[in-house]
Order: structure tokens, then sequence, then C-alpha cells
């Protein structure tokens, strides 16, 4: 399914940056959330996934939070960056694996709900001594 330019701008908006889609998404509800918890993957989670699914894991491992809004996205066209860099724990232990995708979700740990999952572009090696980190340039395509 594509999205027009317009509504893809939109939907980037709402769940990034908490703007409302007038007449059919408004985040004056109560409890909205205000920031969202990114997670890293060995693998594309896939259609049915959690927060859980294909999750790096390794010693002291945990999602970094990013504020939903503009003071942790950008948005600009159909593309949504963050606005600062951010880091995960450095990599401690013996496990050798390659975070391939990155994960957008509403929940610090569990399986909570993924809202979105993407490539990410440069891939980032999860292994001893590695700092994985996402620059406000990384690229994520988020699959639809």
């Amino acid at each position: 399914m594509a999205y027009t330019t317009a509504s893809a701008n939109a939907f980037l908006k709402l769940i990034l940056q908490a703007v409302p889609i007038s007449g059919l998404a408004d985040n004056a509800a109560t409890g909205a959330l205000t920031v969202h918890y990114i997670s890293l993957h060995t693998a594309a989670p896939g259609a049915g996934a959690n927060q859980g699914t294909n999750e790096v894991v390794y010693p002291g491992y945990a999602r970094v939070a990013v504020a939903r809004g503009p003071a942790g996205w950008l948005i600009a066209g159909n593309t949504g960056n963050l606005v600062a860099a951010m880091e995960f724990a450095e990599v401690a232990g013996t496990g050798v694996a390659t975070a391939t995708h990155l994960g957008l979700g509403t929940a610090l740990s569990g399986n909570g709900l993924l809202l979105m999952y993407g490539a990410l572009d440069p891939v980032i090696p999860i292994q001893a001594g590695v700092v994985p980190r996402l620059k406000t340039t990384t690229k994520v395509t988020f699959e639809v």
C-alpha cells in the first residue's frame, strides 16, 4: 500500500511528533505518549512482532527513550530524523551479532507494542567494546 506525500508526512508527524491529524487522530487523550523507546534488532521483526522480537541481547543493553515531539524528531518532507544522536550501553560479554533493524515502540522493556520497524543503514556491529550509536544521519527505512 502506498501513501500520498501529504499523508505520509502527516502520519510521521503524528507518530513521532504528536501532531494531530484533524478529523482522524487526536492527541488530546489523557495519557498520550510523551516518549518512544528505540530498540535494536538482529533481523526484521515482521508484521506480527512485538518489541522483543529479534531484539539485540547483551549484558547492559536497554532500549533508549526519545521524546515524542519536535525535541526528539525532525520531520522534513517524508523523512523523520533524530534531533540528536543516541547511544546504547557499551557491548559487554562475548556475544557477536549485527543490528540490522531499528524498532520504535511504547514500552521500556518486555514485549510492548512495536509501532514501526525498519532496516538500518549502516548496520551496527554488536561485539565487545562497541557502543551502538544512532547518528542524526543514520538512515532507517520503515516498512509499511
